[in-house]
């Protein structure tokens, strides 16, 4: 497994960076909250919080707390990993059986805490069209945060991936096909101290990898 690291593209010149941003439109994006424990106040959970994408252990609460019924992902918003998680919390799975648009995941870095996090299975992650899409692992001490890509990556030329300023670490391990290119930072926040893990040459998809900010 090869890391690329917040030094790797200094090289990539000023003028280069400057065209791809025009192709990319950072937009916010609606945020649905990974909560298969309900509204277990237990915080941090320690309990198993591994499941399946497509069932119904979602939250679209704006708070920290989960839903007593938790609902389905809704499609096109960002995943925001994962409820009362943090500390202790065991490292988990979702399984994404079928295809899914994503814009973007957050994990440690709006209210819950951090969690290592692997999104495996036969379906595919799509990048949201028309958006910078922000991964962005945070990690604390003895609290690290961390998301594994086991699915294919895939999106079309206006749905790019951006590594935030988390300090987590991301892992590409299957051959991705998105041609949105990928994002080292964006306007206003750096790309300092998080790690992206690359398993092969097409880890990064079709698109340019840029060092943005």
């Amino acid at each position: 497994m090869k890391k690329l690291t917040s030094n790797t593209f200094k090289f990539i010149p000023a003028a280069l960076c400057l065209l791809f941003c025009l192709l990319a439109n950072h937009a916010g994006a609606a945020i649905t909250t990974w909560d298969p424990q309900g509204s277990n106040t237990q915080n941090f959970y320690t309990g198993n919080m591994s499941g399946t994408w497509e069932n119904a252990l979602w939250s679209t609460l704006t708070s920290e707390g989960g839903m007593a019924t938790p609902v389905n992902w809704v499609e096109g918003t960002a995943a925001l990993f994962a409820v009362n998680s943090g500390t202790g919390t065991p490292a988990f799975t979702v399984t994404m059986n079928a295809n899914h648009t994503v814009a973007g995941i957050f994990d440690g870095s709006l209210n819950p805490n951090p969690c290592p996090v692997t999104i495996a299975g036969t379906g595919t992650y799509i990048n949201a069209s028309g958006n910078l899409n922000g991964i962005d692992p945070t990690a604390n001490a003895g609290d690290p945060g961390s998301i594994t890509f086991n699915v294919v990556v895939a999106g079309d030329a206006t749905g790019g991936m951006c590594a935030q300023s988390g300090a987590g670490q991301v892992y590409l391990n299957l051959a991705n096909t998105y041609a949105g290119g990928t994002y080292l930072g964006y306007s206003g926040s750096s790309f300092v101290n998080g790690i992206w893990n690359f398993a092969n040459n097409a880890s990064f998809g079709t698109g340019p990898i840029v060092f943005l900010n």
